[in-house]
């Protein structure tokens, strides 16, 4: 905020960021709201080509694609950030069901196990063995019931992580932008830490 208002000193007209950033997010509102579907994507780390398979969703319009995040700042000196994925993929030209595994600390890559199965019910079962064993919960629809127990993983908001949440949304920051009284090298330094569309992007890649 002191920021903002910095740039702009002297200006006859305050910024009104408040009224903006509440047009941005109702800009977020109105594209998620529209008759778009909203897709899981397998994770990059899987070995068969994108073409070659997909995410396995149910005839309820349900993705089996959870991740998860288990934080404890007490244990050990640095402390546990450990995330988990689950994903259940469907080989397009084998017609085999492949269950994905992924763990590691909060920011790595991680690492990855891929598990096929040759029914859909096996790699159904299999994956609901393990949501319960990370959650303490059992595999529901809507995962609204979901409780968060101790020493277990929490759900990730999936309405967030799937990949076309942030398509096409753009809002123009610069639209009444005034002369800054900053030094030069400084200003560049701060319109770079703080560009909407490099935060967006490292947002996005953090929830795939």
């Amino acid at each position: 905020k002191q920021w903002y208002q910095r740039r702009v000193r002297g200006a006859e007209q305050q910024p009104d960021y408040a009224t903006d950033c509440e047009k941005y997010f109702a800009q977020i509102e109105q594209n998620r709201s529209g008759e778009r579907k909203q897709k899981a994507l397998p994770d990059s780390c899987v070995s068969l080509n994108k073409d070659e398979c997909e995410v396995y969703c149910d005839d309820k319009g349900v993705f089996y694609d959870i991740l998860m995040t288990k934080i404890d700042i007490k244990i050990r000196s640095h402390g546990l950030y450990n995330f988990y994925k689950l994903q259940l993929l469907r080989n397009k030209g084998k017609d085999i069901y492949i269950l994905l595994n992924k763990w590691g600390r909060i920011g790595d890559t991680g690492q990855h196990q891929e598990t096929p199965f040759p029914t859909l019910e096996e790699c159904k079962a299999e994956f609901m063995k393990i949501f319960k064993a990370k959650t303490k919960n059992d595999w529901t629809i809507d995962l609204k019931n979901f409780v968060n127990h101790p020493g277990k993983y929490r759900l990730v908001n999936r309405e967030w992580r799937y990949h076309d949440q942030f398509k096409n949304i753009e809002y123009d920051f610069k639209a009444d932008e005034k002369p800054s009284d900053m030094d030069a090298d400084v200003f560049e330094v701060m319109l770079e830490s703080t560009d909407p569309r490099c935060m967006r992007n490292m947002l996005v890649d953090d929830l795939k």
